[in-house]
């Protein structure tokens, strides 16, 4: 599957797991310069409000895709969360992108 399905299955997924938040965040939240904004987000809202509106950016400006590997963040942001299991298998699909 290619990067845009991944993104798109990566929203529906998050949505589907309840995970989706509808209020946005605010801004200083998404101003953190902390790794993945742990100070400020939740690992979801970190995907939702930093990650997935950056990659898209990328996709459509066509950027090479970052090496930097999130899956392992979901693991240590939903240990024993077995229903999120698609989640991390849609992360490791964007990592390997």
């Amino acid at each position: 599957m290619n990067r845009q399905g991944l993104l798109e299955q990566l929203v529906s997924q998050l949505q589907q797991s309840g995970l989706w938040q509808s209020e946005p965040v605010p801004q200083s939240a998404l101003e953190s310069q902390v790794p993945f904004a742990i100070d400020s987000l939740s690992f979801e809202q970190w995907l939702q409000f930093i990650y997935l509106p950056r990659m898209q950016l990328m996709l459509d400006q066509d950027e090479p895709w970052p090496q930097a590997s999130i899956a392992p963040m979901a693991e240590v942001a939903w240990p024993n969360h077995p229903h999120l299991t698609r989640l991390h298998e849609l992360l490791l699909a964007l990592d390997q992108a």
